[in-house]
């Protein structure tokens, strides 16, 4: 984010501040239950939210050098991400054309990927390198049964998916510029191509996948959920708000801000570093700039309403080679993921609960989480549900 963004962002996050208020929207949203609990609601999302829409897939640094490559399941389709020999992120389908087994497993690096199965080989960028026993398959057309390429593209540090087969005559090759919008603008001078991947871990609370994203966009239940992890660190109910198309981007304001209050803008320097920044990347990632690293968290429907998968992931500005440096480190993933894990999972979990109890017909974000709202407005227009 550019420096006048940076302080023009401070100078509202303190006029909240002062007037003891934070962003409004208009009008609250009602949201029905149903949006947590009813399978075919979640089935309509699978199929319409994590097939026809680009997903953000990591940083640049999650595939640091060519042939570093990981999997994950997109939705339902199962994703190889690869550096091919050009330095070019691509993404496959993880699937061998002659039987359907996944090629690879977890993340780690390669020269070429075989088939577990029958020992089929692919190259970085997704050719048939060689069949075993090919006189079982004489006349195979090896040039159509190279890996089914995904649609994807890498920019500002930044990695995506469109986990759909890419078509006939189609480009490969994902714009990211028009996929982001106005984020586009505030990534690019944080410099995420030279961040690294320190650690990661993946969760699978008992709640909704979108309760993953809610917990990240008010800061209104700071004071009362997180009295002892992060309420000392951020004011609870100052926040700001931005949207970006389906995107959008909500702002808490640090404790240490004190320090900047009574100064001339002139002597802020780096304003984001007494502000956490979060970016919602519809449908279903968070992008959180952190005073000193980039935090990011991912999350994906499970079988049934009350699953989900969440892959929270921290990057360091430079590799964390000192054992200073991993003991900070770890410090600060320990606290996201405690936070996280043990407060906001823990009462999502029993809210989900609630929710599939039947006691109530719907939830009620207030005009002081414009963030929250825009999400839900986002998903309902991304399905086609009228406005509420």
């Amino acid at each position: 984010m550019k420096r006048e963004s940076q302080n023009q962002l401070l100078r509202e996050l303190f006029g909240y501040l002062d007037t003891r208020s934070t962003a409004r929207i208009d009008t609250m949203m009602r949201n029905p239950v149903a949006a947590y609990t009813d399978q075919d609601w979640l089935e309509h999302e699978r199929k319409t939210l994590f097939t026809q829409h680009p997903q953000f897939a990591g940083l640049t640094g999650q595939l640091a050098k060519p042939g570093d490559y990981y999997t994950q399941m997109f939705g339902t389709m199962p994703v190889l991400l690869v550096r091919d020999r050009d330095g070019k992120a691509k993404a496959f389908a993880n699937v061998c054309r002659h039987r359907g087994s996944p090629l690879a497993q977890g993340c780690g690096n390669a020269r070429a990927f075989s088939c577990p199965y029958h020992g089929w080989s692919y190259g970085l960028d997704g050719r048939l390198l060689s069949v075993t026993d090919e006189k079982g398959f004489a006349g195979l057309d090896k040039d159509q049964h190279h890996l089914i390429r995904l649609k994807s593209g890498e920019k500002y540090g930044m990695i995506f998916v469109q986990p759909q087969p890419v078509k006939d005559g189609e480009s490969p090759d994902l714009d990211v510029d028009q996929h982001l919008g106005g984020i586009a603008e505030e990534v690019a001078p944080f410099h995420l191509e030279n961040y690294s991947l320190f650690r990661s871990e993946t969760l699978r609370p008992a709640m909704n996948w979108k309760f993953v994203i809610d917990t990240f966009l008010e800061a209104y239940h700071i004071a009362f959920l997180h009295k002892e992890t992060v309420s000392p660190i951020f004011h609870g109910n100052v926040s700001a708000a931005a949207e970006y198309g389906l995107h959008g981007r909500m702002a808490a304001l640090r404790r240490s801000s004190k320090e900047l209050h009574d100064k001339p803008e002139e002597e802020w320097g780096e304003a984001l570093k007494h502000v956490i920044v979060l970016y919602q990347l519809f449908p279903n990632a968070m992008f959180i700039y952190q005073a000193d690293h980039v935090e990011t968290w991912r999350v994906f429907p499970g079988a049934k309403p009350d699953e989900c998968v969440a892959e929270f992931s921290l990057y360091t500005p430079a590799p964390a080679e000192s054992d200073k440096a991993k003991k900070y480190w770890n410090a600060n993933f320990d606290l996201a993921t405690r936070t996280v894990r043990d407060e906001d999972f823990t009462v999502g979990a029993e809210m989900q609960k609630g929710f599939a109890s039947g006691a109530q017909s719907h939830v009620t974000y207030g005009r002081n989480e414009p963030a929250l709202i825009h999400f839900h407005r986002s998903i309902r227009r991304a399905l086609g549900l009228s406005e509420i």
